[in-house]
């Protein structure tokens, strides 16, 4: 083959590996296959295996599959690598993409946030995946003109682009109105505590089921601080923080404004 032929070739071969998706042709295998997509928060506790354990007690976990992908950069406020992006997650037939709204960073404008936003949502949607938006906690420190910034952008994004939104940080915003001594937040103020991760999970619970996380008989999680120790909640707690989850989805749904509940 001549030098120019074998150019050519690489070329196109080149081509087609900057072409390829982070997914291979779907096929079913009979399991439904959530990828996490974030920064740190989705390693605390682990949200998604605390959400599997919620899934797994009700009785619902042989047909889910949670996969990570995690960097400081995979939010919707960031810039998309896709180079980056493909090197972090494993190929596979993904259903459902859980993108993180926002980090800690808090300097983005209104325009950056909604070009990105989109950049991430268009990208994620032209491999044939749903996309849903999990929406954070705030931090300790954050103030209330950056809270009512975010919500706003969250909202808006939201029913702009038509998708499901996981409302996490309303769900934390409810419980601290009613119980401000309990601590969802780490020793950090950014972090989730055992509590924080429980209270998160549930939402998670009940925005893929469908269902309420009233009674369901896991105890225990894991906060930032100690994160080898398992903790086990008291149930007036534990109570308080399925009714606060399921509370916070339920009025979303009344109001029909907002999907919070992904397509099974």
């Amino acid at each position: 083959m001549t030098r120019w032929g074998i150019a050519i070739l690489f070329s196109i071969l080149l081509t087609a590996c900057n072409q390829l998706s982070f997914t291979s042709t779907p096929i079913d295998d009979g399991f439904e296959h959530l990828l996490w997509v974030g920064d740190d928060q989705l390693l605390t506790g682990p949200l998604d295996m605390q959400t599997l354990l919620l899934i797994e007690l009700s009785g619902d976990s042989q047909t889910t599959r949670m996969h990570r992908s995690v960097s400081p950069r995979f939010t919707l406020s960031t810039n998309l690598n896709k180079d980056e992006f493909y090197q972090s997650i494993n190929s596979g037939s993904m259903d459902f993409v859980f993108v993180q709204a926002f980090s800690i960073q808090r300097n983005f404008s209104d325009d950056e946030f909604e070009k990105n936003a989109e950049t991430w949502i268009d990208f994620i949607r032209s491999q044939g995946k749903e996309v849903v938006i999990f929406y954070p906690w705030f931090s300790a420190v954050d103030s209330q003109e950056d809270m009512e910034r975010l919500d706003r952008l969250v909202h808006e994004i939201a029913w702009q682009e038509n998708l499901t939104m996981v409302p996490v940080g309303p769900a934390w915003m409810a419980s601290q109105e009613q119980r401000p001594h309990l601590k969802l937040h780490s020793s950090d103020g950014i972090h989730p505590s055992a509590a924080g991760v429980y209270l998160s999970a549930c939402v998670f619970y009940a925005s893929i089921t469908g269902e309420s996380p009233l009674d369901n008989p896991v105890y225990t999680s894991i906060g930032f601080d100690n994160p080898d120790e398992i903790i086990k909640l008291d149930g007036d707690t534990i109570q308080f923080l399925q009714r606060i989850a399921w509370e916070t989805v339920n009025e979303y749904l009344q109001k029909d404004e907002f999907k919070v509940i992904i397509k099974r």
